[in-house]
């Protein structure tokens, strides 16, 4: 598959049907290490797969609270990197459903992928959107941050990334 908007909406299709179905194994596969999640109010570098799958894991608590039904991903637009032919930056709109409407407003995306071992990965997204009105990162993992830099223990920087 060539066509980057191909790619990138294979990989949203597979990455929402794995934390709606909270299979661990795909998620594991399909987002990277460190993978950085940003939202409008808050920003977190994940560090490890327990760290993703955690951060899926409540994204989905999320959704059920707010008595979602469906959750769809749609791309907007996805191009090769200029320098790096193992890269796609993408964007997409967010639809969380609840019996026909909209559970929470519809908001906008942009992600990475990097090809790894011939599999594309997400190491990066920042949603536009406030934390606080989609808890799309966990509030957990953002305390356990705030309580480490407080403690002088060593945390990612805000805005470390992935060299790829």
């Amino acid at each position: 598959m060539d066509d980057a908007l191909a790619i990138y909406q294979d990989h949203l299709d597979r990455v929402s049907q794995a934390v709606w179905t909270a299979d661990e194994d795909a998620l594991a596969n399909l987002l990277a290490v460190p993978n950085r999640m940003i939202t409008t109010d808050a920003e977190i570098l994940l560090e490890t797969v327990q760290d993703v799958i955690k951060a899926a894991q409540d994204f989905r608590a999320f959704l059920i609270r707010s008595g979602a039904q469906e959750f769809h991903r749609i791309a907007r637009e996805a191009r090769w990197h200029p320098q790096h032919d193992n890269r796609i930056d993408g964007s997409h709109d967010t639809y969380v459903l609840r019996g026909g409407s909209f559970a929470l407003a519809p908001y906008v995306n942009h992600q990475v992928l990097v090809r790894e071992g011939g599999v594309w990965r997400g190491i990066e997204i920042r949603a536009e959107v406030r934390n606080s009105d989609c808890t799309i990162l966990s509030p957990e993992q953002l305390r356990a941050r705030a309580v480490q830099a407080r403690a002088g223990l060593p945390t990612p920087p805000p805005g470390a990334e992935r060299h790829v």
